[in-house]
């Protein structure tokens, strides 16, 4: 028997694409009598947030069942796919609407196979609901632990294979159903797999829809060797993923597959890639002694590439998934090209993705504009190959200022006027310029701000807070710098991005280097302490929160560089390893982070690189900073230290 896996990408809100993918592959197995499995909520998308409220956009999914099951009875073979399942009883949801499962289908040549019994034939229910970072699955579907403890049954009872007509019995789990060793029932991890093999499942197929991030295939592999050790018997499982892109409005989230096939030891013997691309995975098995036997054998080993090279395709990912919702599959982008190291890589990125005719650049010189950066605008443009449109805005902000000069206005303190006309160059830039000339040319333009700035509020909001998504925003400036010189060394394989950009890993530059600088202002160099801030940035922003008292500690036990993963000599570079500049900075930094969430609460979608990034995965309210009492005790023994001292 062939077992196949439809690592497919499916597009959000468009089932007809989805269901269209999916018949094609059907039928490329037909008359083979063939398992074919394809992702979670493959028919309609995932992340669709409060469109699983709208009723009428339910029942349309569910209306494509019809055609998967006739595709199963045509072509002969068993399908199974992750889709809504409205309930029918007039049950409710939690919260008073109509009740919902994220289900997975099966379809046995047209038949749909008994399970439970406690649902209609062919649909098995999501079990673990993941309700943490942008997942919402609590917000919108009914779990099947719900639904065992509405009927009073123990849950284990609920669980049964799906016998094909063929005599062999498959199990069927959702994504997090896998995730399952911290979910608890009756003091021990709520596995699904032991409820489905103590059932006599022969096989298990396990449909997801589940992210990219760093490392997440081999904790997949962890995942699948803890549920193993707890079945008895222990036996083969599929598991298909998806790729592509969704957002859930703030961001994008995308999925490089990684489809795997694993044997009976929970050890993989056939990888799809985990490269964004689509890919068919098949292997034969047969039905032994009451087993289901892959004729695969041999355990496969997984090659990791670089991490930049996995950020660098899931950025890509994310900003074809643009095209994607704006309906356009010949969409123009524009971005403004200052010279500096942020916009020269995501111009990069740009071309990367759509190729350079597609990609309109755009320098708006000002009178504090160098001549180092003019030139770097230049050489990029030319070494890319795409449009370079100059656009001075001298005039515009002169005209602006004379306008507003003309006003009867109080009078302001001498920085705020300053940091106002500084600031009127950014809004001239984005607000008139990109925005008009977008308009004009039926193009998008992107945000060009890194994490740090985003987190520090370092942007103008109505000036380089805008544009339609944020391909940086997740990555901190030492990884902007870091794809910088991927791009330049594995991609291009020559200097496309000025080398005078990049530092050293101190954050030095050569003499003919040219620093992060927003030029709104002559000799104006960015206030970020590079590579040490970045570091605290990562660290306040892990998926298990940092705090300002972890970071006192640090110092006062000398592990603080360990914690963030910085050599000693990056304090000593910035000189945070003086107590009272270490404390200062710290404050300066919290406190801009802290008022900034009313830029960020208004910023692009930022596509997600990170275990925790700025937007719906990481939700903020605007709070006025308080430090806690302990941190005010911590304060003032790291100010009596005087000192870092680096533990030995």
């Amino acid at each position: 028997m062939k077992v196949a896996l439809g690592q497919i990408n499916v597009v959000a809100g468009n089932p007809e694409s989805n269901v269209t993918r999916m018949l094609e592959i059907i039928a490329s197995f037909s008359g083979t009598g063939a398992l074919i499995a394809f992702p979670e909520m493959a028919v309609g998308g995932y992340l669709v947030n409060d469109l699983w409220y709208d009723e009428d956009y339910c029942d349309w999914l569910e209306s494509f069942n019809a055609q998967l099951q006739a595709a199963s009875k045509e072509h002969g073979v068993t399908v199974i796919y992750g889709n809504i399942a409205c309930d029918k009883s007039g049950a409710r949801n939690k919260d008073g609407r109509r009740r919902k499962y994220n289900a997975a289908y099966i379809f046995d040549h047209g038949h749909a196979p008994e399970g439970s019994g406690y649902f209609a034939p062919g649909i098995q229910p999501k079990t673990l609901l993941p309700n943490y970072r942008f997942f919402d699955d609590e917000r919108y579907f009914f779990s099947f632990a719900d639904t065992a403890q509405e009927l009073g049954v123990a849950l284990e009872s609920l669980y049964a294979p799906f016998t094909l007509k063929n005599g062999l019995r498959v199990g069927l789990q959702l994504c997090e159903d896998l995730w399952c060793e911290d979910y608890r029932y009756k003091q021990r991890a709520l596995n699904t797999a032991r409820f489905l093999t103590a059932a006599r499942a022969q096989m298990l197929v396990n449909i997801s829809a589940s992210p990219w991030t760093r490392g997440k295939n081999a904790a997949r592999d962890r995942r699948v060797q803890f549920i193993g050790s707890d079945c008895q018997p222990p036996v083969p499982l599929f598991y298909v993923n998806r790729i592509g892109a969704e957002n859930c409005g703030d961001n994008v989230i995308t999925y490089d597959g990684g489809t795997t096939i694993y044997n009976e030891h929970g050890h993989p013997v056939l990888l799809a890639n985990n490269q964004f691309r689509e890919e068919v995975a098949m292997v034969e098995g047969e039905q032994i002694d009451d087993r289901f036997q892959l004729k695969l054998t041999e355990r496969q080993e997984r090659t990791v590439e670089p991490l930049m090279a996995q950020k660098l395709r899931a950025i890509l990912a994310g900003l074809r998934h643009v095209e994607q919702i704006m309906g356009n599959p010949q969409q123009k982008f524009i971005i403004g090209l200052s010279g500096g190291i942020d916009s020269s890589v995501v111009t990069c990125l740009l071309e990367q993705a759509f190729g350079a005719d597609r990609v309109t650049a755009v320098t708006m010189p000002s009178k504090h504009t160098s001549r180092e950066t003019l030139a770097n605008v230049r050489h990029l443009a030319t070494a890319l190959g795409t449009q370079l449109l100059t656009v001075p805005i001298e005039n515009c902000v002169q005209a602006w200022t004379a306008t507003v000069e003309q006003l009867e206005l109080p009078e302001a303190p001498p920085a705020a006027l300053q940091l106002a006309r500084e600031n009127d160059q950014a809004r001239v830039r984005g607000s008139t310029v990109l925005s008009g000339l977008a308009a004009r040319l039926g193009a998008v333009y992107t945000n060009n701000g890194n994490k740090l700035e985003t987190a520090l509020g370092y942007a103008t909001l109505y000036g380089d807070v805008n544009g339609v998504i944020a391909p940086l925003a997740d990555l901190a400036k030492t990884e902007v710098v870091a794809l910088a010189r991927y791009l330049n060394d594995e991609i291009y394989r020559r200097e496309v991005i000025p080398n005078n950009l990049i530092p050293d890993d101190h954050w030095r530059f050569a003499a003919d280097g040219v620093q992060p600088s927003a030029e709104l202002r002559d000799n104006q160099v960015d206030p970020m302490k590079f590579g040490y801030h970045d570091a605290l940035l990562q660290a306040f922003t892990a998926f298990k929160r940092g705090t300002p008292e972890q970071m006192l500690r640090g110092f006062l036990d000398g592990t603080l560089h360990s914690k963030l993963g910085i050599p000693v000599s990056l304090m000593q570079r910035w000189g945070v390893d003086d107590a009272r500049t270490f404390v200062d900075d710290l404050e300066w930094f919290t406190t801009l982070l802290r008022r900034s969430v009313f830029k960020r609460v208004q910023a692009p979608p930022i596509i997600i690189t990170s275990p925790s990034a700025f937007g719906y995965d990481i939700r903020e309210s605007m709070l006025t900073p308080k430090p806690s009492a302990n941190y005010l005790k911590l304060r003032e023994e790291v100010l009596a230290r005087k000192q870092y001292v680096a533990a030995v």
